[in-house]
């Protein structure tokens, strides 16, 4: 069974995955946090939904505990897979999960995908992805690390 995950709080790089140590988190960065944190709740029941296709779940595992995790994140469907912002940059728990296992699974649009070859890329790598009207957004938001993973829709189940 899985479990929602709340946003990380850790800011610590990993070897693993080649992401530098991160510095103490900004005060415009708790905030963030904080406001992540309080829309998780509400954003699970509508993450994944077919109606609902800016949002999708990251289903990943622990690195250490090995439990299944459920995380509610924006995502951008490409050609080969999908697009994630990664607000809080690389260093988040679920990002290191998934670059750690070299995979995970995303609902989205009531369709699972496995996912995998995830590589985090930057802005103007990500760019190309995204629709004129979040081309110019997106700069201004001060988003600037995106997880890039090639995915293949499972067999309905």
């Amino acid at each position: 069974m899985s479990s929602t995950h709340a946003t990380p709080t850790s800011t610590l790089g990993h070897a693993a995955t080649g992401l530098a140590d991160a510095t103490a988190p900004s005060r415009k960065s708790r905030i963030l946090r904080a406001l992540a944190r309080a829309g998780a709740g509400a954003s699970v029941p509508l993450a994944g939904r077919r109606l609902f296709p800016l949002w999708g779940i990251v289903r990943h595992a622990g690195r250490r505990s090995g439990r299944t995790y459920d995380t509610p994140v924006a995502v951008q469907r490409t050609d080969h897979g999908f697009v994630i912002p990664l607000p809080f940059g690389g260093s988040t728990q679920w990002a290191r999960n998934v670059l750690a296992a070299g995979g995970c699974t995303i609902r989205w649009r009531a369709q699972e995908y496995r996912a995998g070859d995830p590589e985090v890329i930057d802005w103007p790598r990500a760019r190309s992805s995204y629709g004129p009207v979040l081309r110019l957004v997106i700069p201004l938001t001060g988003i600037s690390t995106f997880l890039r993973v090639e995915a293949e829709r499972l067999p309905a189940t």
